[in-house]
């Protein structure tokens, strides 16, 4: 997928870092985890407050996140789901908070940082 990050193998990083970069990569996996870990939420609110986001790729994702236990879908009705962080999602969102802080405390230091 564009905008997906990618590792050469001659990189010398263990399988699991590479994997959970590879997945964290993806793009608008990082928002779409963010979100969820702040509210559970249908696909439709999902799409609604991630704006720009393709249904496709919100789909994608949600299912590559629930094979993964990052993400939980439960049935909340006849067809009504509603997606729930997962047994290994709160693991990541602390990744998602430390994310956060670092860029916090970068943007203190270097305020011309600036994303393009």
């Amino acid at each position: 997928m564009k905008g997906d990050i990618h590792i050469h193998p001659e990189h010398d990083l263990p399988d699991h870092v590479t994997e959970t970069i590879r997945l964290m990569g993806k793009k608008w996996a990082l928002v779409v985890l963010h979100t969820l870990s702040h509210s559970p939420a249908s696909f439709g609110e999902l799409k609604t407050k991630i704006v720009g986001i393709s249904a496709s790729v919100l789909s994608d994702l949600l299912s590559e996140f629930s094979k993964n236990n990052l993400v939980e879908k439960r049935s909340t009705g006849p067809n009504q789901h509603m997606y729930f962080i997962g047994e290994f999602g709160p693991l990541l969102c602390e990744l998602v908070d430390n994310l956060d802080r670092f860029g916090m405390k970068m943007m203190d230091v270097r305020p011309s940082i600036s994303i393009q």
